[in-house]
């Protein structure tokens, strides 16, 4: 019997859409976050998980052409063109990132959020940074456009996210959603300093039925130290949160949680007054205790994750033993809790977990 060849022949190669279905099948796009925001490797990790199925064109034939293809196309950089005219003049038809850093791409405005719809259909998560000064083309009304006029699914901003930015994303059925809580103002000398959100409440986001992943961020010289609501009160469908505070901040963590019945995972980068000289100690600092009563108060979590332990916390939580300095720390049964080699900075951490206490007697 003769074998027959399964080499697709001329003329017979699968569609450009069929391949790509076939790609996202395999290996679907994430937009949830995996590590604190300041990490490079976060930045890069968010960057492939919308460039791992890209596939704007076939380079072989059939099914053989899975193993060649051209991997881009699904993240559009702002930085790259020069104008709106120059990044409309190209075709995007399987872009779902748009990530811009305005300090660079000057071009990116209120207008061009309204607009990127039609020249990225497929638009799922934006992204937007801008690290040198204020920056004031990006207000309310753009982000309520982009939110009207497309289905977003993921959405980052690392700089000025005032009140009404924070009401306007929060009418987005947000699957994924990182936020730098701090406001960039103009200093002395032409410089910028960085400032507390004076109105940091996200109680816009009170209950929202689809976000699943959150990660926020605090920079400023001051925090909502004695601010208990600058959270809400619940987020039922909470999978994933990430907080950092900045080493110039201060942080009130004994309020910090709202309820989240559903989540899993928690990743915490506390630098929490690392270089604030001069001034009081911050208050409620993220101490053993506090970090327990914590993971106690979220019934479904599994893993804790700890990048950074502050400054405060390692110089007056450690106990001495055979020449050794360590900090202990508790953990309920069934939540991991683990740490990052240099987050004690040289020294050992001790994890005990709890005793599950013993069912009642019927």
């Amino acid at each position: 019997m003769a074998i027959m060849d399964p080499t697709p022949k001329r003329g017979q190669e699968l569609p450009e859409e069929l391949l790509l279905e076939i790609c996202e099948y395999l290996h679907p796009a994430r937009y949830e976050d995996e590590a604190a925001l300041s990490d490079y490797d976060y930045c890069a990790r968010r960057r492939d998980s919308h460039r791992s199925v890209a596939a704007v064109r076939m380079a072989s034939r059939g099914l053989r052409g899975l193993l060649h293809m051209t991997r881009a196309a699904r993240v559009v950089n702002a930085n790259a063109y020069r104008s709106y005219a120059e990044f409309a003049a190209e075709a995007h038809p399987y872009a779902e990132l748009f990530e811009a850093k305005l300090d660079c791409a000057q071009w990116v405005n209120d207008d061009v959020l309204g607009l990127l719809h039609t020249v990225m259909p497929r638009l799922r998560a934006v992204c937007l940074n801008g690290d040198n000064g204020p920056i004031d083309r990006i207000t309310s009304r753009g982000v309520r456009a982009l939110i009207e006029s497309t289905k977003i699914e993921a959405y980052h901003q690392y700089f000025g996210v005032n009140s009404a930015i924070r009401h306007a994303i929060a009418a987005a059925p947000l699957t994924t959603l990182s936020l730098k809580l701090t406001l960039s103002v103009p200093g002395p000398q032409g410089s910028s300093i960085l400032v507390a959100d004076p109105d940091g409440s996200l109680d816009a986001f009170e209950n929202h039925p689809t976000l699943k992943h959150l990660s926020l961020a605090f920079f400023g010289y001051t925090a909502p130290e004695s601010r208990v609501d600058w959270l809400p009160e619940c987020l039922p469908n909470l999978e994933t949160l990430s907080i950092q505070v900045g080493f110039r901040s201060s942080f009130n963590w004994n309020s910090a949680l709202p309820f989240c019945p559903s989540l899993k995972k928690l990743i915490i980068d506390d630098q929490c007054g690392d270089v604030v000289v001069g001034g009081p100690a911050p208050l409620g600092v993220l101490t053993p205790r506090t970090l327990h009563q914590l993971l106690a108060g979220l019934p479904s979590l599994q893993t804790c994750h700890v990048t950074h332990v502050a400054s405060i916390v390692r110089f007056s939580c450690w106990t001495f033993h055979d020449d050794e300095r360590f900090i202990r720390y508790r953990t309920p049964p069934g939540v991991s809790l683990t740490f990052d080699p240099s987050a004690t900075r040289g020294v050992r951490v001790v994890v005990d977990v709890d005793i599950a206490p013993p069912p009642l007697d019927e």
